[in-house]
């Protein structure tokens, strides 16, 4: 930002001026910053989408008066960098910085246009040079004129028939005859000056009408404008065009003609065509005046009045009477005049095709605008989240600027041109934040062990950018450090099964990155490769660690006691079968039978019952010591729930 203070002689004369601002940097010298392209001369433009300027040259020396809201017409010959259609036009008060309401009156595209504008001031006795512009060259612009902007009144009847008083219900907006756009006035009453006439309001005395009226031969009377009395609304002075052949200032009260004032020879008006009236009133001389379309003068009468106005409207006799384009402006004698200054041409602004990232930076392409002066080199001004400066005089169509992580780069372009010594009025803008870098999750697995054991994992991560980041986890049981990527889960005999648990790192900028686990908990005491008759009885009994086929033989052994026992005691016979069967056991297992000794089969059983003692109670112990230690318990349980 920069503030300038700045001492202006005032002088009494009545002289204006523009100023200008030059910079340059301090630690050059002006033939340096001249030479190093560091000179700028700041010279305000409107809006960069215009390409051309005018000076309009207001000269007001013949009239002693200062004028303000004044209506000043201009005339404007086209321009090859103007629409054809003038609708680019625009006037601006470059005082205010603002636009300035104008209206076209009437035009030919591609050749000329006539333009009134309201000057907001116009100094006595001198020109006004340096105030006004007319703006062009935007191809896309649409026209602006608004003659309700820019007149004291104004009425096209494009939008209808609103804010009139008098006979008001005897008129209507009609689009059977139009002078411009697609609608008019029209008398629909009958004939007669008991409902001739409709107003508006207007308290500024020295002032112009400018109306169209349509002529026929087929009406007795073919209009007129009037100005009425403040204090008698139905009290009015007229010009009107008569049909007999005379231009004529009238006087109209309480609904009727009251007398002819004045009059003078009109020229001949052939039927059907519509003719320009203006009735202009400055102090106490009032002035009529009839025009063909095509400008050429056909009457014009005077007349003296001392009387305070405030109204301003039309007076038509005849039903069917036609009129169009009601306009009240202010008016001075003489008249300000206006002519165009030398064209100026704006540098264009530039424009920027493109932005790339990269880690850290960005790489802008720009090229310049069109239209105006030529682009000689550019001058950047760039931010980011630390620092800013300026790269100025560089010719490059790029510019690469490196930032922090997740920082941004702003920068402004703007065209110079040399020759001019002009910058583009605005800078081609833009601000970009470099993409953040997503984290990756590494030291990634997964993990498998048996019931009791501990589940641990380390996640860790790696982060271009240098972000702090947080680990988190949809696993439902164990903990997680967020902040270490540790996961821990002490498993029990409960928790057997395969899990799959994903584990996620985020930096907080919105990158993430996710591992997806698989924990497999072993059962510790699942019987594998067992015989079907072991893996019974240890179904049966619900420990794993227990002997099965010992507990088996056991029994059978206990078995085959009390029945030898009971074999004895009965008969031989069932002895002899006994030993039978011990001696098929001790055939079976690799014990030497002793054919010798008939009774080898009672020895052989008490061995046996032996060894089937010793394991039955080893086993026992085994499955009351897991009883104990609640394993034999719940395996019962899990198994038969």
């Amino acid at each position: 930002t920069a503030r300038a203070y700045v001492k202006v002689p005032v002088t009494t004369e009545g002289t204006s001026g523009k100023y200008y601002f030059a910079v340059k940097r301090s630690a050059e010298t002006l033939s340096e910053a001249i030479s190093s392209g560091h000179f700028m001369v700041l010279d305000p433009w409107w809006n960069a989408s215009w390409s051309r300027k005018r000076p309009i040259h207001i000269n007001n020396t013949g009239n002693s008066n200062a004028l303000t809201d004044y209506q000043v017409m201009i005339n404007i010959t086209y321009d090859s960098d103007m629409n054809t259609n003038f609708s680019d036009i625009r006037v601006v008060n470059e005082t205010s910085g603002e636009t300035v309401p104008y209206w076209i009156e009437n035009k030919s595209d591609g050749s000329w246009c006539k333009l009134w504008f309201n000057a907001s001031y116009i100094p006595a006795s001198s020109w006004c040079n340096d105030t006004y512009y007319l703006y062009y060259g935007n191809p896309s612009a649409s026209s602006a004129s608004d003659g309700e902007a820019t007149f004291l009144l104004f009425d096209d009847f494009e939008s209808g028939f609103t804010g009139w008083s008098g006979h008001t219900g005897d008129f209507a907006q009609s689009s059977e005859q139009a002078y411009d756009g697609s609608y008019s006035l029209k008398k629909t009453g009958a004939d007669g000056h008991d409902n001739a006439w409709i107003q508006k309001e207007l308290s500024t005395q020295d002032v112009q009408i400018i109306t169209r009226l349509w002529t026929s031969d087929t009406l007795n009377n073919r209009g007129s404008v009037h100005l009425a009395l403040s204090t008698d609304a139905d009290h009015s002075y007229r010009v009107d065009l008569d049909p007999g052949g005379y231009i004529i200032i009238g006087e109209a009260d309480n609904d009727a003609h009251v007398d002819v004032l004045a009059n003078s020879a009109l020229s001949a008006i052939s039927s059907d065509q519509w003719v320009k009236l203006t009735l202009t009133r400055l102090e106490t001389s009032w002035t009529g005046k009839a025009y063909l379309a095509d400008g050429t003068e056909i009457g014009s009468v005077s007349y003296t009045l001392d009387v305070t106005t405030g109204y301003a409207g039309y007076y038509l006799y005849d039903s069917g009477h036609y009129a169009d384009q009601f306009i009240v402006r202010k008016y001075a004698d003489p008249e300000p005049t206006a002519e165009l200054g030398s064209e100026e041409q704006i540098c264009p602004t530039p424009i920027i095709t493109g932005n790339t990232t990269y880690n850290f930076g960005v790489n802008y392409t720009f090229t310049e605008g069109s239209g105006g002066l030529d682009t000689d080199s550019f001058n950047i001004s760039w931010s980011n989240n630390t620092a800013s400066g300026w790269q100025n005089g560089t010719t490059d169509l790029y510019f690469n600027h490196t930032t922090q992580p997740h920082g941004y780069v702003a920068i402004d372009i703007w065209a110079y041109n040399s020759t001019e010594g002009k910058l583009s009025e605005s800078p081609a803008s833009d601000n970009v934040t470099v993409p953040n870098n997503a984290p990756v999750i590494t030291n990634t697995s997964d993990w498998e062990g048996d019931e009791g054991e501990l589940v641990y994992l380390d996640f860790d991560y790696t982060d271009a950018d240098g972000d702090t980041c947080t680990f988190s986890t949809n696993a439902t049981k164990g903990s997680l450090n967020t902040t270490t990527g540790v996961f821990e889960w002490q498993t029990d005999e409960t928790s057997q099964g395969t899990y799959i648990w994903w584990f996620k790192v985020e930096d907080g900028w919105g990158g993430e990155d996710t591992y997806i686990a698989t924990i497999t908990v072993n059962d510790l005491y699942q019987p594998t490769n067992m015989s079907i008759l072991n893996e019974s009885i240890n179904l049966l009994l619900k420990e794993q660690k227990m002997t099965g086929l010992s507990f088996l033989l056991g029994i059978l052994i206990i078995a085959a006691l009390v029945f030898l026992l009971l074999g004895v005691l009965v008969s031989n016979s069932v002895l002899t079968l006994m030993g039978a069967v011990t001696s098929f056991i001790a055939m079976a297992l690799p014990i030497p039978m002793m054919p010798d000794y008939p009774y080898f089969g009672i020895a052989l059983t008490g061995v046996l019952f032996l060894f089937g003692i010793i394991g039955f109670i080893i086993t026992f112990y085994q499955w009351l010591t897991s009883y104990r230690e609640g394993r034999g318990y719940r395996k019962w349980e899990r198994y038969f729930e």
